[in-house]
This record gives C-alpha cells, structure tokens and sequence, in this order.
C-alpha cells in the first residue's frame, strides 16, 4: 500500500456506485463419482472485465495481476492503481491439484477473477462459489468429492432478530437516494452491453424487448429493478424474443 490512498479512495468510492451487476452468463454441469449431477451458473473472467474494467478507468484507476509459484500452488498478487501514483495490494494463495497446464490455469482464472472482484468491492448475483472446488470452468466439470451433505434444520426456533434502527433524517435520505440512482445506472448500463452481445443493436431495441418481456412501457432500463433486469436478460438469452432486423 502507498503511504496515501486518499485520491484511489475517493476514486474507487465513486467507481463502485456505478459499476453494474455481473450477469452468470455460463452454467456448469458438475457429475460426482457416484454418478449425480448437478448444475450451477457463474460469471466468467471476461464477464467480470467488461463490466469493471470501463468503469474503473473512467475513474483513473487500473489494476494488474502477476503470479508466483508457491510450495504449493500459486500466489496471485492483484495491485489497484491510480492516476495520483498511489495503489493498494493484495495477495492470495491458491491450491493446485494437479502439475497439468490446464489444472494451472483453471486455478489462475479463478484466482484473477475472485481477487479483483474482493478488492474492488463487487461480486456477481447471488455467487455460491461452487467453483470453489477448483474444479476447470469448462461446460461439464468433474468433482473430485461428492456435495456436502446439508445439516438438518434445527427445531428450535431462533429467536427474532432485533428491527434495524433506521435514521430518517432528510441529508441520509439524500444519500440513499443518490445510491439507489447510481446502482440503477449500472445496472442499465451493464444490460445494455449484456443485450448488445446477443444481437440486440440499439436502446430503442432494448426498451423494446423490455416492454414486451414485462408487459408494460419502458423508456429507460433504469426503470428496472435487479430482479426485472434478470427477467430481460435471460428470456433474451433463451431466444424468446429475437432481435428486429
């Protein structure tokens, strides 16, 4: 770490109210030695890049990752940088299981894709880190171990929580107002370049697949909420509404 990161503070302060939500575009189906199956979808290395990477400059801020062999594995170290000079690090260490080239870079994806997402201070939608395992990314995975068995629900209820305490004064009103602004934006924008890569060339086309897939008007893809910008992306992706031509 610089001896000050007060500039890269306040510049990944404004980069992350406008970095959007990473969309899982890929699905992985995963067989277990005793021969089940299940499935999981995530967020490739290329998709957490096109949506931070744009945002990040803007700011002027850039990141790089270099590798080192470990005893063990590998030792990714992902440095932060700012336009001022100043920069902020950090190091993981990461298991490989085998000595293949390819057991190599499933282990280097995983680990460039995880670090920078944690450093930055995003994360795609609802990540279960099933790849964890170190398995490759590929369409069909192999497990080494079976899933862990889930614990048995407790009968005993716990206790309910205490309700937050919320302020309602009008500057921290203000505040989550101009928050919520900035999420909606990335989310737009992030949908935008998502329905671009399927086909759908312009706004107007997009406003349009929206409306049709919600049933309602739409002029804008901040009018989205995350679960409504899911609907969109994924019915587009399934080819329910093709792109006007």
């Amino acid at each position: 770490m610089s001896p000050s990161i007060a500039q890269l503070a306040a510049a990944l302060c404004g980069a992350q109210g406008e970095i959007g939500e990473i969309f899982k575009t890929k699905t992985a189906q995963v067989k277990t030695k005793t021969g089940g199956e299940y499935s999981y979808s995530y967020a490739d290395l290329s998709s957490v890049l096109s949506v931070v990477r744009p945002t990040l400059g803007k700011h002027g801020l850039a990141f790089s990752q270099g590798f080192e062999t470990a005893e063990r594995g590998l030792t990714l170290t992902t440095t932060l940088m700012h336009s001022s000079g100043e920069w902020l690090s950090s190091t993981l260490s990461m298991p490989v299981g085998d000595s293949t080239p390819q057991a190599y870079g499933s282990v280097m994806t995983y680990a460039r894709r995880y670090a920078l997402t944690a450093l930055v201070g995003v994360a795609a939608e609802d990540d279960d880190g099933q790849a964890g395992k170190g398995e490759t990314e590929s369409e069909v995975l192999s497990a080494r171990a079976t899933p862990t068995p889930r614990a048995a629900p407790s009968t005993h209820p716990s206790p309910p929580s205490p309700a937050p305490q919320r302020s309602n004064s009008p500057k921290t009103e203000a505040k989550g107002a101009l928050l919520a602004e900035q999420l909606e934006k990335g989310r737009a924008s992030t949908l935008h370049a998502e329905l671009g890569k399927l086909g759908y060339s312009s706004s107007q086309e997009h406003y349009r697949l929206a409306a049709e897939i919600l049933k309602r008007p739409i002029t804008s893809l901040t009018q989205l909420n995350a679960e409504e910008a899911r609907q969109v992306y994924q019915s587009a992706r399934a080819g329910k509404h093709g792109p006007s031509h």
